[in-house]
């Protein structure tokens, strides 16, 4: 058996811990929520934010796609 022996994938973007993700139903974009209060959508193939969502007064601690895969929320 082969083992992995360190991460496929390191994306940065976060300013504070993350506390929450969810991939889409076609696992190409991860959402994460985190403790600072903001939303990060990252496109898995280009390994970069695509949006940004700030504002929350406090951690995102749950984030989830629509059944659909259009909206996210918290």
């Amino acid at each position: 058996m082969n083992r992995l022996s360190g991460p496929l994938m390191t994306m940065s973007g976060n300013q504070s811990p993350v506390v929450s993700y969810t991939f889409d139903l076609e696992e190409e974009f991860l959402v994460t929520g985190s403790c600072g209060g903001s939303v990060k959508v990252m496109d898995l193939t280009e390994s970069k934010v695509t949006r940004s969502l700030n504002g929350h007064l406090a951690a995102v601690g749950s984030v989830t796609y629509h059944p659909y895969g259009e909206f996210i929320a918290r």
